[in-house]
């Protein structure tokens, strides 16, 4: 049994194939009883109808049994020191070719297989599920194909004298050492079973990646296996708590709303507080409210209140981007630091640039510190850093892009499964999911009940459709007792009931609409007027190239000083949108009062601006968007009018007024919407367009159920002749269309739907998370948009040498970049879906040195000379510090 080994490295240390096993049991088993919470532990105890001692020693049991599979002679003749020890010992090895070895981790199943009795687990369906689970150890379930095909079983396997015999042993000596309650029933089906083994599953990959870090020192000569299981435990403890699994955890205790936030609960913040703590856990909460009234203060402190009383294992609050993500990262940061003082706090930003967020490289330390006075704090632990295990960790924030990836046909789903297992998950905006997200979306909201973790909605408009389809869609066998109330609400799905309940009145306020056209010359007299005597607008465009048109007039215009007019969009390098971002938060943010230097300027932006950030102007004009868009984008005007602290106002902006860039009309009153019909559909947007031309003012939020229902709905609308209305119907058989191919891309990803379908027998197809060249419909898309490229923009100096823009600092093509340097090349990024572009790059070869380096595998180099790049004859890119990306 000793002989046969499970790693090995290049300067022939080996490490035997039980202790391996020995230390991932041991670890599962330290993790059950100290990396779980104690209401997690009940709820798997339940599922297996155990107690938890009994359930915490066959789950360790389980664990072990993993890599059965290596103690075969396939998978030893690797090692050739075990190789020639067996060999000696009169272990035959077959003839057996490269294309005839068998993975490792489907020997498990194959052996186990044969082991039925010994593992001594019914009924069949349940036993078939713990093999897959077990099989699935390397991110990927097996195939019930593979399963029943054993072809080249004997040649992997070996004979069925010595081999099995001392796999037998194997099996005998790690019962021994986790004594597992035998024999074992699982009476699980449908939802539950599901859940169970999805959970599971990540748990005995956790508990693998755990067991093989170099705390547990390779030992060729183990000695007696009683002092090699007493070593072990020692290294799991220590395994553990450097690592951040022995943080933080709940304790039921409870503090009030004023002693986390510098302020009172509003009248809506108390009573959905008072709603949720009456609500049975695990339920979906949607919470609709204006913008700025407070939703994710209320949304933080309710989850604070399920994670003590339910005993839950953490939260995550899920974003809509990167941008909103480090926005919010920030806020969660300190409120944990004033929720959990003396505390070791686990915090991770989640999203594919988190890497170069400053706020996350302050808090990161690589594991916990012996000392006693280091332990305490928010800290971003580094086991939890690699992109499939932070959500392991107990909090996180980052985009909704990681939490769809549980339910994403794609390697280790389970394992973020696993993560949100127990957890509050807050989605935030989430009136930007198109249809393809939408499905998703739900698909995981029935996963997340399952799995016990309860959710928190937020968002200021969403249609009354779409609510429904999400609380039906969290537990479809909820009966309705209540779907509408006014505006603001909390609408529930708990303990099999699906309620709303209004959150009390809200005082309205009068948005004046005045209209404008899209030249942006009527733009810069617009500007000119109204902020003749002082004060700060935002114009809002819905394409990028708009934005730097419209920017490129008012700079051209030299009626404002260029230092007071800013150009913000998503085609800046992110080392220079950061800059951009922090001066927009500066002076437009909140607590910006200063009455000897009254606010002055122009934000030209996209949508970045849209949501999220905390921003407060004098004057709107914004393009005509969807109208639960525009409501957002009115959200940044005269935001902060109530606060304690209200920003002054020049003469002639003391009234909140939005002008609205409308279109060119037709011949039938139909906006003629050209580059816009590609970012929305042009279906809401001309119904959003009938809906407000003949509006002068807003009343919001009183209207603004009125208006969502109005526009996302596909009732005539009874001031249009038949002709137009005949028009919209065709307008929206194509935007239907559409939406049935989003819904079909989307279900062609999904994994089975917990309530209906079987986890541990569908097929997954392992659909590719990070190459963009794979083809489309076999990406783990989570979002239906087109397809980007990643691009590291350089400089070419006179010399020929080049540089990054972050910093200027010089970077050499031929050698892949290490430490700070790719940082670096980071922050000198920038993503792009022009087509053109796109293609262009997607053409050519990847670039070899950055081959090895993760988070630049992907992207490509592009060289500026004097601020341009010409890629070919038909296409030029200009690069600049105000204008951003722009291309001809």
């Amino acid at each position: 049994m000793n002989l046969f080994v499970a790693k090995w490295n290049e300067i022939g240390e080996i490490h035997p194939l039980i202790c391996h096993m020995i230390d991932s049991g041991v670890v599962a088993h330290a993790l059950w009883q100290q990396g779980l919470t104690d209401e997690s532990r009940k709820k798997m105890a339940e599922w297996l109808n155990l107690s938890e001692e009994e359930a915490g020693k066959l789950i360790s049991f389980w664990t072990s049994l993993h890599d059965i599979g290596k103690a075969t002679p396939s998978f030893q003749k690797k090692c050739s020191p075990a190789l020639n020890s067996l060999r000696a010992s009169g272990y035959d090895f077959p003839q057996i070719t490269t294309s005839e070895i068998r993975h490792h981790s489907l020997l498990s199943v194959w052996i186990l297989q044969d082991m039925q009795a010994e593992v001594n687990l019914s009924p069949q369906k349940a036993f078939v599920n713990l093999l897959v689970s077990i099989g699935g150890h390397h991110g990927v379930f097996p195939s019930q194909g593979d399963i029943r095909k054993t072809t080249h079983k004997a040649e992997n396997l070996g004979n069925q004298t010595t081999w099995h015999e001392a796999r037998l042993e194997i099996m005998n000596t790690l019962r021994d050492i986790f004594t597992p309650p035998d024999p074992v029933e699982i009476s699980l089906s449908g939802a539950d079973a599901n859940a169970f083994f999805g959970v599971l599953s990540g748990f005995f990959v956790t508990s693998d990646w755990l067991a093989s870090q170099s705390y547990f020192t390779y030992e060729p000569n183990i000695g007696s296996i009683t002092g090699y299981v007493d070593r072990s435990v020692s290294r799991a403890k220590i395994a553990l708590k450097k690592n951040g699994w022995m943080g933080w955890k709940p304790d039921q205790s409870s503090k009030s709303f004023e002693s986390l936030f510098p302020f009172s609960p509003n009248s809506l913040q108390r009573i959905a507080i008072d709603l949720a703590e009456t609500a049975k856990e695990p339920f979906l909460m949607i919470l609709e409210a204006p913008t700025g009234s407070g939703k994710t203060e209320a949304a933080l402190y309710i989850a604070d209140l399920l994670m003590q009383k339910a005993q839950l294992r953490g939260c995550y609050i899920a974003m809509p981007t990167q941008a909103t993500s480090n926005q919010m990262f920030g806020r969660v940061k300190e409120f944990l630091l004033q929720r959990f003082p003396g505390q070791l706090v686990n915090l991770h930003l989640v999203h594919g640039n988190a890497l170069i967020n400053e706020e996350l490289k302050e808090i990161r330390i690589a594991e916990v510190s012996d000392d006693e006075n280091l332990r305490s704090g928010v800290n971003a632990l580094g086991w939890f850093v690699p992109r499939k295990r932070t959500l392991l960790a107990p909090f996180g924030v980052g985009t909704v892009d990681q939490t769809f990836y549980g339910v994403l046909q794609t390697r280790h789903f389970f394992l973020r499964l696993f993560g949100l297992y127990r957890k509050v998950v807050i989605f935030d905006e989430v009136h930007a999911y198109d249809v393809y997200m939408v499905e998703i979306f739900k698909r995981l909201l029935a996963w997340l009940r399952a799995i016990g973790s309860s959710v928190i909605i937020l968002s200021a408009t969403l249609p009354q459709k779409t609510r429904q389809e999400l609380l039906m869609a969290y537990d479809p066998d909820a009966k309705v007792e209540s779907l509408t109330a006014d505006f603001p609400r909390a609408s529930f799905t708990e303990s099999k009931t699906i309620h709303t309940h209004t959150l009390g009145e809200v005082k309205s306020r009068t948005i004046n609409l005045r209209h404008l056209s899209q030249n942006p010359a009527e733009i810069v007299a617009l500007l000119k007027d109204k902020l003749a005597s002082g004060g700060c607008a935002a114009v809002i465009c819905n394409t990028v190239r708009r934005a730097q048109e419209v920017y490129q007039a008012v700079i051209a215009s030299e009626v404002f000083d260029p230092t007071e007019i800013i150009l913000f969009h998503s085609r800046f390098p992110f080392c220079w949108r950061e800059r951009i971002e922090k001066s927009v938060l500066q002076k437009f943010g909140k607590h910006v009062v200063n009455p000897l230097n009254p606010r002055r300027g122009v934000v030209i932006a996209t949508q970045v601006i849209e949501q999220s950030l905390d921003l407060d102007f004098d004057l709107l004009i914004t393009d005509l968007a969807p109208v639960d868009l525009l409501i957002q984008r009115i959200g940044r005007l005269h935001r902060h009018s109530q606060a304690k602290f209200p920003p002054i106002r020049p003469e002639g902006l003391q009234e909140p007024v939005c002008y609205l860039c409308v279109p060119e009309l037709d011949k039938d009153q139909f906006a003629i919407f050209s580059k816009d019909a590609f970012i929305y559909e042009e279906y809401i947007l001309q119904r959003s367009c009938f809906s407000l031309l003949d509006l002068d003012s807003l009343s919001l939020p009183a209207e603004t159920d009125k208006l969502i229902e109005e526009v996302y709905s596909i009732k005539e609308i009874k001031s249009l002749n038949d002709y137009q209305n005949r028009r919209l119907s065709e307008l929206f058989r194509q935007t239907k269309k559409k939406w049935d191919e989003q819904f079909l891309k989307a279900m062609n990803r999904l994994i089975p739907d917990v309530d209906l379908g079987n986890l541990m027998i569908g097929e997954n197809i392992t659909l590719e998370e990070d190459d963009p060249h794979t083809h489309r419909d076999l990406q783990a898309l989570t979002r239906d948009t087109q397809p980007k490229v990643q691009l590291v923009c350089l400089i070419q100096n006179e010399d020929g040498s080049l540089s990054l823009l972050d910093g200027n600092t010089p970077i050499d093509l031929g050698q892949p970049p290490r430490g700070e340097l790719i940082e670096h090349a980071l922050r000198s990024m920038v993503s792009v879906s022009n087509q053109n572009i796109v293609n262009h790059f997607f053409s050519q070869p990847r670039f070899k040195a950055w081959g090895e380096i993760p988070q630049l595998r992907y992207a490509y180099p592009m060289i500026f000379m004097n601020g341009n790049c010409d890629l070919n004859e038909k296409v030029r890119v200009s690069l600049s510090p105000l204008y951003g990306l722009s291309f001809e």
